[in-house]
């Protein structure tokens, strides 16, 4: 923006603009492939620095920390959500549909080409859906198991052995 259309914005309305546009912009991209840290830290630095009303290389007195900015509206913050965290839900999101929903082309599709075990790696070296299954089992190795929380859903029940699953 113009320097002086960002000077007449209040902190509301930047609020506003960041949540609606600079949070939404980048979400195809991010939903695809997991993108490196220092371009998330580059693009939290244009979101921080649009915030708090800083144009290019000016310096400014910053009025709230950026983690109470990203901190949910629960904790006191602002409910901003973090590009990080934004980049992996959403690629764990692919991982969810995988075990939740098998009879979709897609599933079929991932099943036929990489095999149907989220813990056994595919033979491709790249591979979209190996960096994404790689997250997940890295997340897991830090604390963070996201996969033992997605449950098959029981349907229409053909899928579904009631009796002789444990």
């Amino acid at each position: 923006m113009n320097n002086w259309k960002l000077k007449t914005l209040a902190v509301g309305g930047r609020l506003t603009l960041l949540k609606s546009v600079l949070g939404s912009t980048p979400i195809y991209n991010m939903s695809i492939y997991k993108v490196p840290k220092s371009v998330l830290q580059t693009m939290e630095s244009i979101r921080r620095n649009f915030f708090n009303g800083v144009q290019c290389d000016e310096r400014k007195i910053v009025w709230i920390k950026w983690a109470k900015v990203l901190a949910s509206k629960k904790y006191g913050g602002l409910g901003v959500s973090s590009f990080y965290a934004l980049n992996r839900e959403l690629l764990f999101k692919w991982v969810w549909r995988f075990i939740s929903r098998d009879n979709s082309l897609w599933c079929r599709l991932i099943t036929s080409i990489h095999g149907p075990s989220l813990y056994k790696l595919s033979p491709f070296r790249y591979s979209t859906w190996k960096s994404i299954i790689r997250e997940a089992h890295m997340l897991k190795d830090r604390g963070v198991d996201l996969i033992s929380h997605c449950h098959i859903r029981v349907g229409n029940g053909l899928r579904t052995q009631f009796w002789n699953e444990v």
